[in-house]
């Protein structure tokens, strides 16, 4: 099979993303179901044809969340939806064997950046998302934006880069979502943290951990900090520049209890491994996963997150791979959002793009560590000559 540059790989999944977010978001279930079933049968398509490609160790953990899913959803009889949540984790697989190119210096995400900012901006103008809850815009520029995180990380021309990054920050500030409004923050001090820190073992583990343990403690941390009057003032000040909600932000940390409620709710079966099947939106990624998966499938899930950080990580430090840096904080600056909100696991509809994030990061690690002779080359990935610092 011919190599697909990745640049259009990522343009294939802001359209994509763009689709299932507009349909999704009104409701129009057979064309968002359709498309999503679509997508399902090239990725299992591609998994099957690639077999020989796939990475031990993320294959194992993602074919045994999703066949545990499958069938307690079959059982439970929703077959529609344990079909639909299973695509995310199916979908990463199929991109991590997809023979593809991969500019080293970051082109291919400038140019997915700019396409995906460019549909971005296009939504905004025509209010296509108008009538959507906040969040639903925020995530998807979001995302779009993190792609523009790889490319700074890669390329040398940093400068012109943090400038373009300026449109897609903005929308992401003023898409309503108050989530978005403060992970931004943190997700810009990740991308400016200097390379020569992240190639330090301790301390590349200690951030991914921090970004980890956030989702799994996200409901306690939040609660606790929203109780404490002067630091609720704050943040209601500070997200209320860029968000007109009318609700409280205290009314999250209601909804939480409501979902330990749920979980503490569960038989001591589904507890274990879960219901397989979507109930509602936790809005916390290890909420949503005890309920799908449950607590086995949870630590699977984590495990999945930890193992690819690894990999992004032996990349970094042992090629210096700049596209692996960039892709290894747009996967952390996501997965932060998910903290209090939820889309990127367990959910009927996905955003695609951080499925093909960890997907590039597995599939630049097999081209780059591991011996195949008939299919993959030994260190195929070169350190980038142009390997700027912050």
């Amino acid at each position: 099979m011919k190599n697909i540059k990745s640049r259009w790989l990522l343009t294939a999944g802001i359209v994509s993303l763009a689709i299932i977010t507009y349909t999704y978001g009104k409701s129009m279930t057979l064309i968002y179901g359709g498309f999503e079933l679509i997508i399902a049968a090239v990725c299992y398509a591609a998994v099957f044809s690639n077999i020989k490609r796939l990475d031990n160790i993320t294959s194992r953990l993602i074919l045994i969340v999703t066949c545990m899913s499958l069938i307690n959803g079959a059982f439970s009889g929703d077959l529609k939806s344990v079909l639909l949540m299973s695509i995310p984790m199916v979908m990463i697989l199929s991109v991590s064997v997809i023979p593809m190119s991969i500019d080293d210096d970051g082109r291919d995400f400038m140019w997915a950046y700019f396409i995906g900012t460019a549909v971005a901006g296009a939504c905004k103008l025509f209010d296509l998302f108008d009538s959507f809850n906040p969040n639903t815009m925020g995530f998807f520029y979001f995302m779009v934006l993190t792609l523009g995180f790889t490319w700074f990380r890669a390329t040398r021309y940093k400068l012109f880069a943090f400038i373009t990054l300026i449109p897609g920050a903005v929308l992401c500030l003023f898409s309503g979502s108050r989530n978005v409004a403060v992970m931004i923050i943190v997700a810009f001090i990740l991308v400016l943290i200097p390379k020569l820190l992240y190639r330090t073992k301790s301390f590349y583990r200690i951030i991914y951990g921090l970004v980890l343990l956030y989702t799994v403690f996200a409901p306690f941390i939040i609660v606790n900090a929203l109780n404490n009057a002067s630091f609720y003032r704050i943040i209601e000040a500070y997200t209320s520049t860029f968000s007109n909600k009318a609700w409280s932000l205290i009314t999250r940390a209601e909804f939480f209890h409501i979902i330990e409620a749920k979980i503490a709710a569960l038989s001591p079966y589904h507890l274990m491994f879960g219901t397989g099947i979507l109930q509602g939106h936790s809005h916390n990624l290890f909420y949503q996963s005890l309920l799908v998966y449950g607590a086995v499938g949870a630590i699977f899930v984590y495990l999945l997150l930890i193992r690819v950080f690894e990999m992004a990580g032996r990349l970094i430090r042992e090629r210096g791979d700049n596209v692996a840096l960039g892709l290894a904080i747009a996967l952390a600056s996501i997965l932060l959002l998910n903290g209090a909100d939820l889309f990127i696991f367990a959910t009927e509809s996905y955003p695609v793009l951080p499925q093909m994030i960890i997907g590039i990061i597995i599939y630049r690690y097999k081209k780059a560590f591991c011996e195949d002779t008939d299919e993959i080359k030994l260190a195929d990935v070169k350190e980038s000559p142009t390997e700027a610092e912050v």
